[in-house]
């Protein structure tokens, strides 16, 4: 199962894109260079789309489904643009800025 997750969730991204397993059934996926949020909304529609998965041996039967977390790096970029050496805690009201 983990195998096959892991092949869609390569099959659904770019080569450029990380794609990780991070433990147990948690993968991570590294993205750059993402114009808006419009993007991830489609790219995230389809994932979850193509992870409504089903394996059965017979006798029993296993449903795979997908919950998804995204985060976006902007405090990273604003500690960048202060002269590096600080850090940054992204909250949410930061994305209205």
């Amino acid at each position: 199962v983990l195998i096959e997750v892991g092949r869609v969730l390569k099959n659904h991204f770019r080569e450029t894109d990380i794609v990780s397993r991070f433990g147990g059934d948690e993968f991570v996926v590294l993205m750059k260079d993402i114009k808006n949020a419009d993007v991830l909304d489609i790219l995230m529609k389809r994932l979850l789309d193509a992870l409504n998965l089903e394996f059965g041996d017979g006798e029993r039967v296993i449903n795979v489904r997908a919950s998804i977390g995204i985060a976006l790096t902007k405090a990273l970029y604003q500690v960048k643009n202060q002269g590096k050496n600080n850090y940054a805690i992204y909250q949410a009201e930061d994305n209205n800025s």
